[in-house]
């Protein structure tokens, strides 16, 4: 964990991935995030997937809080005073009719960052729908791209649509707090999972409405830029679009004469020829093992690299240089996979790192220093405020 965010503090009121992924961010570069849970279930992420809460929810706080309850309120907005961000993800409308709204809290702290997280945003004819990962997916374009026309599209093993929104959401909020810097207000962030997947097919939906190519075999690239088994039955992606690299890869292969290839000469034709690509390449990529290829390559200086499944990623050279992936064992000793902020900055010291929280671990302590006495405490724990 660094320290650049040290002097943020933060009220998660989120659930699941996209807004447990948002204040990952956050805390991994210091920010203080406090998770505000329903006090009877709590974050149901920790009964789906506890290895997926652990990833996502190292060196937060939790505390337990009703805010249906009048006592839950008051409590809330003590911790609305205190704080510089808050971030929630219930469906538009539900913190309104808490009366726990933007246009309430921001007259208890005008400097408030105040993040929805939702699927489609809270506007539109989508607004109130149900939805996941893949339905955001769906709408944007993005499992269009997996399938031609009249073909099943292939669900991605990754979600997609709630990571980018997790991240284009931090991003906001990063901006509302420099913003806040400069005016002394804060603002009001609506942020959707559908349109930061729509933001990722930016590229895409030019390239392919502005030349009425619109289908995943107009788009893909394929021959040069695409995927070939090796001898020993694992796959080497090939990443080579530029011209210079293609003559470096025929070269590796020993086959120069390709580089002469009317076929070949451009990017574009590469594309528009990719199985006579493919014919040739498929053929002489699984005459050796992938051990016997990639140091060829690297020689050549072609865009290559293993594909490597999950047990495989940890161990890679590059992977386990930058040190990204470590274990943070819980409370109980139990250790879990982590992934730490995917950026290195080299003259921050680095803050040891706590597991993700119990439900609740972290109530009273928060209660006591909002100014609340212990006898208070107990009555509140009591009434189920929290």
């Amino acid at each position: 964990m660094k320290g650049l965010l040290k002097h943020i503090r933060v009220l998660d009121l989120s659930r699941l991935i996209p807004g447990a992924q948002c204040t990952q961010l956050l805390v991994d570069l210091g920010a203080r995030v406090l998770k505000v849970e329903e006090p009877l279930r709590g974050d149901y992420m920790r009964e789906l997937n506890p290895h997926v809460f652990h990833a996502m929810n190292r060196n937060k706080m939790s505390m337990t809080l009703n805010l249906k309850h009048p006592r839950g309120k008051e409590i809330f907005f003590r911790l609305v005073k205190a704080n510089d961000v808050l971030l929630e993800s219930f469906r538009p409308g539900v913190m309104e009719r808490l009366g726990l709204g933007y246009e309430t809290v921001k007259d208890v702290n005008r400097g408030m960052v105040y993040c929805s997280l939702s699927g489609y945003g809270q506007s539109g004819p989508y607004r109130l729908r149900s939805g996941h990962d893949i339905n955001y997916l769906s709408i944007s374009g993005v499992l269009g791209l997996t399938a031609d026309p009249g073909e099943l599209p292939v669900v991605l093993p990754l979600p997609l649509a709630d990571l980018a929104g997790s991240v284009m959401a931090s991003h906001a909020i990063l901006a509302g707090l420099l913003a806040r810097a400069d005016s002394g207000t804060g603002c009001y962030v609506d942020a959707a999972m559908m349109d930061a997947s729509l933001s990722l097919m930016s590229a895409r939906l030019a390239a392919g409405l502005g030349k009425g190519k619109t289908t995943r075999s107009d788009l893909i690239r394929g021959g040069g830029y695409d995927v070939y088994q090796t001898r020993d039955g694992r796959y080497i992606s090939l990443g080579v679009i530029e011209d210079r690299f293609w003559r470096n890869l025929v070269r590796a292969i020993g086959r120069e004469d390709m580089a002469r290839d009317s076929r070949f000469v451009t990017d574009g034709l590469r594309t528009e020829n990719r199985q006579a690509i493919r014919e040739v390449l498929g053929p002489i990529l699984v005459e050796k093992d992938l051990a016997e290829w990639m140091p060829l390559f690297d020689r050549e200086d072609v865009p290559v690299a293993p594909v490597n499944y999950l047990d495989e990623v940890e161990n890679d050279p590059q992977v386990a240089h930058r040190g990204l992936m470590f274990d943070l064992a819980d409370e109980t000793g139990h250790p879990f996979k982590q992934v730490d902020y995917p950026a290195i900055f080299p003259d921050q010291k680095e803050v040891e790192d706590r597991p993700a929280p119990t439900k609740g671990r972290d109530t009273r302590e928060v209660l006591q220093n909002l100014g609340f006495e212990e006898d208070e405490i107990q009555s509140f724990a009591d009434s189920g405020v929290i």
